[in-house]
Formats: C-alpha cells, sequence, structure tokens
C-alpha cells in the first residue's frame, strides 16, 4: 500500500513526531538540524513580520495541533488555516514551506480530499513532483 492510502485508511492525526518525520525526510544531507525545531531565531527575508521567538515554538506547534485535532470546521477551511499558521510560526530553520504543503495534503488526505497542488513560480513544478513522492512512498520512506 502506497503511503498516501496508509495514511488515510489510518485516519492519522497530524502531531509532533509525523511533523518532525516529514522535516527531517525533505531535509536530510541538507540541513544539520534536519527534523528537529529551531533552536534560535531566524529572520526571513522580505518578510513584513518576523517568526515567533524560538523558546516560544513547541507551545506554539503545541497549540497549532489541538486546533486542528479538534477543529468542527470543514476540511478545506481547517487545512487552509493549518497551513498559514504553520508557515507563520516558521518551526524550522529552513523547509517549512515544502512542510506545511505536505501536512496539507496529508490532512486532506485523511479526509478523503484529493491531492493538493500548488505552482508558485516557474521551476517548482520538480519541488512539487518531489513532495508528491515523499506522499506516495510515506511507508517505505527509511526514517531515522
Amino acid at each position: 500500500m502506497t503511503g498516501w492510502k496508509s495514511w488515510q485508511r489510518k485516519k492519522c492525526s497530524i502531531d509532533h513526531i509525523i511533523i518532525q518525520e516529514i522535516h527531517e525526510i525533505v531535509t536530510r544531507g541538507i540541513l544539520e538540524d534536519a527534523g528537529r525545531y529551531r533552536t534560535r531565531n531566524v529572520r526571513i527575508t522580505g518578510a513584513v513580520k518576523s517568526s515567533p521567538d524560538w523558546s516560544k515554538i513547541a507551545k506554539l506547534m503545541d497549540e497549532l495541533i489541538e486546533k486542528i485535532t479538534e477543529n468542527s470546521e470543514h476540511p478545506i477551511e481547517t487545512a487552509s488555516f493549518l497551513h498559514h499558521r504553520f508557515v507563520e510560526i516558521h518551526p524550522f530553520s529552513d523547509g517549512n514551506g515544502r512542510v506545511a504543503r505536505l501536512l496539507t495534503n496529508l490532512y486532506l488526505i485523511a479526509r478523503d480530499y484529493p491531492l493538493s497542488c500548488s505552482k508558485k513560480r516557474t521551476g517548482e513544478n520538480t519541488t512539487n513532483a518531489l513532495e508528491l513522492q515523499i506522499l506516495v512512498t510515506w511507508d517505505r520512506l527509511p526514517i531515522t
């Protein structure tokens, strides 16, 4: 069974472990802190709003996980909220956009919605294809 179908069948919920595993998979070999929430403050180039202090990440992620778990809104509204809030919290030093897109898809898949694929700029098709491949092979990926 492919990864996303396995996820859908299990109706798994999003938690810290899933979030950090996804980050570890997409940034392994690229970042030293792959799979770990950031332990320093970061500044996002071109951003008007600054990311929360690193010391608040765990609490903010707890709140986000709780909100999406207990949410009774329409799944598409909740998925949109999940994506927006995750990127706003910016829990990792890098790779937050990729993780947010994957989490959004996993959330939707678990509620019997199809995969969502967005194209922001020319040249991102490769990234989106890789992200979708992660979803398809989720249960076969080695997680350390």
